[in-house]
């Protein structure tokens, strides 16, 4: 029988792999990478670039974007 420890650590591992992305808090980059499935040069050069993608909200010295306005964003340029 698995232990309440080892059974968290397995569900932690699963999401990770998931890349399951906690929905009240600003994405990352590297989140915005898993949602559009694309490489880093697509993203910078054919997303985050494009004139009306949202701005994003600077956090001390790293950019972060509100994930209702990137999923409004894919919605209407059928990302």
């Amino acid at each position: 029988m698995l232990d309440i420890l080892e059974l968290l650590n397995r569900i932690l591992l699963t999401l990770n792999e998931l890349k399951v992305v906690n929905q009240d808090r600003l994405w990352t980059k590297q989140d915005l990478l898993n949602y559009f499935g694309v490489g880093l040069t697509t993203l910078d050069s054919a997303i985050i670039s494009h004139v009306t993608f949202p701005k994003p909200v600077k956090v001390s010295q790293s950019m972060r974007w509100i994930p209702e306005e990137v999923k409004t964003w894919a919605a209407r340029n059928r990302v």
